[in-house]
């Protein structure tokens, strides 16, 4: 007779939201084995209003370097931002065609393909409604982040008091992430 346990890991401390449970059996010898899960990797973003940068992890990173780009605040609870730099750091993949005005974002196995001024979109193939229309400025796609997130597959938080927006994605653990830039020695070679 098979014992069955569960572990449950709260998915972030910083989100509150979901939990994600991995159910497992002990056996006995000699019984057929259950097959196993294959092992995930949990990753946290999240965007601060009035900050023009994200953090993953904790780690923070200019979101669009050196332009200053903050994510927007309409109604309350709409978080509009550039997604372009956030998703590599998730081992997603991003393209924005300015001529035709197309945004294609893939994390996992869910890609979705949006265009400029539409609210309708599609994640692999089936329609979905997003909570704004897609926007174009200064050669960047704006979308909505939670329903963006939510499409992907993460689990999304908005923080009123702390004006922050947090999603957690689980991710397999085999996807290759972009790794944050390294600091080195600062010299006045370095600084020229």
């Amino acid at each position: 007779m098979a014992r069955s346990f569960c572990v449950v890991s709260i998915a972030s401390a910083l989100i509150g939201v979901a939990s994600l449970t991995a159910c497992s059996s002990v056996m006995p010898t000699g019984a057929s084995a259950v097959p196993a899960r294959s092992p995930q990797l949990l990753k946290t973003v999240a965007l601060i209003m009035g900050e023009p940068n994200f953090s993953v992890d904790g780690a923070y990173q200019e979101l669009e370097e050196g332009l200053y780009t903050q994510p927007e605040l309409r109604n309350g609870t709409l978080v509009m931002a550039p997604l372009g730099d956030i998703v590599p750091y998730l081992g997603g993949q991003y393209r924005y065609s300015v001529t035709e005005g197309r945004v294609q974002l893939t994390l996992g196995d869910k890609t979705l393909l949006a265009s400029v001024g539409q609210r309708s979109a599609t994640v692999n193939g089936a329609p979905i409604v997003l909570e704004a229309a897609v926007e174009e400025r200064n050669g960047s796609a704006w979308v909505p982040v939670s329903s963006v997130w939510e499409a992907l597959g993460a689990f999304v938080k908005w923080d009123k008091t702390r004006q922050r927006l947090t999603g957690a994605f689980v991710l397999p653990a085999g996807v290759k992430l972009a790794d944050f830039a390294r600091g080195g020695s600062v010299t006045e070679e370095t600084l020229l």
